[in-house]
């Protein structure tokens, strides 16, 4: 069954989340970017979610399979192993993303995606939310909406918290899903159950990474869709976007990056964000000293 509108997380996904990610409920997350990026956001107000498949730290779909062959193994060893992930369950459709951060002005951050010139842009949480279902509901033709984006928000996990969020899934939703597998009728509350098990699942599956990336403390913002895409060049191959676009961006501060702090940068980026429309903007500089 294929979704549309957003991934509800049950009230058990949640809890540990809450209790685990002290940013989960972050007001605002920070998007790290080299110059000409900031400039496009800025004078075109919009932003560019890359596909998944393309992205430079997409995890292995080897882990989502082993988390399936766990959860489906069976006393009497009958396997269900891999085909979790060839049924209606899972959304099929390409991810698209778009990455932020939940610290602000940190070394690593900078010298990873701050090449150049670079900025850091301090968008509201809220609003970014909003406007990915904003983009999810809109696109109609001859008065029927021709599309069924799914969509989702969440902080990255990373192995710890995702091995805790794994046994829970597995625990709450085996038997269910062991039964939709078996191809048997499940009743209305297991219908709810497996709507809730889609949901969760989707949470582990669009949102985790190697521990190693910890420290990005990344914040994800994730639309399966089946539009069609936007090409870019990126490392010598065409990387698939979608844009989102709106009038005015949630954005709450722009943090000038470390490598310069001649005040001239801040007076002329500020006639900058004033001429494109955002002339409420805070204008911070980094508080660190670093070479390019």
């Amino acid at each position: 069954m294929r979704v549309a509108g957003k991934y509800h997380i049950s009230e058990d996904f949640e809890s540990i989340l809450k209790a685990n990610i002290p940013d989960y409920l972050t007001e605002t997350v920070f998007h790290y970017t080299p110059f000409e990026g900031m400039k496009g956001i800025i004078e075109k107000s919009e932003l560019w979610l890359s596909e998944r498949n393309y992205m430079n730290d997409v995890a292995d779909e080897k882990y989502i399979r082993q988390i399936v062959k766990n959860l489906l193994k069976t006393p009497n060893g009958i396997a269900f192993e891999g085909s979790l992930l060839d049924t209606h369950f899972i959304d099929k459709r390409p991810q698209y993303i778009f990455s932020t951060a939940t610290e602000a002005d940190v070394a690593h951050q900078w010298l990873n995606y701050g090449k150049g010139s670079p900025f850091c842009i301090e968008f509201y949480r809220n609003g970014l939310e909003d406007l990915i279902n904003e983009f999810a509901s809109n696109e109609w033709k001859n008065g029927k909406h021709i599309y069924q984006d799914a969509y989702l928000s969440s902080p990255v996990f990373y192995e710890d918290e995702y091995n805790e969020l794994v046994t829970l899934f597995t625990k709450k939703y085996k038997d269910t899903l062991l039964e939709y597998m078996g191809e048997l009728c499940p009743d209305q509350n297991k219908i709810k159950e497996l709507d809730n098990a889609r949901s969760d699942f989707h949470l582990l599956y669009d949102c985790y990474k190697q521990r190693g990336f910890y420290a990005e403390h990344e914040y994800r913002f994730v639309i399966h869709s089946d539009r069609l895409p936007e090409y870019r060049l990126k490392n010598d191959f065409l990387l698939p976007y979608l844009i989102l676009k709106k009038n005015k961006l949630p954005i709450k501060s722009i943090i000038i990056g470390p490598y310069s702090h001649d005040m001239a940068m801040k007076e002329t980026l500020k006639k900058f964000l004033e001429k494109n429309g955002y002339d409420n903007i805070i204008i911070k500089y980094s508080k660190l000293n670093m070479r390019h």
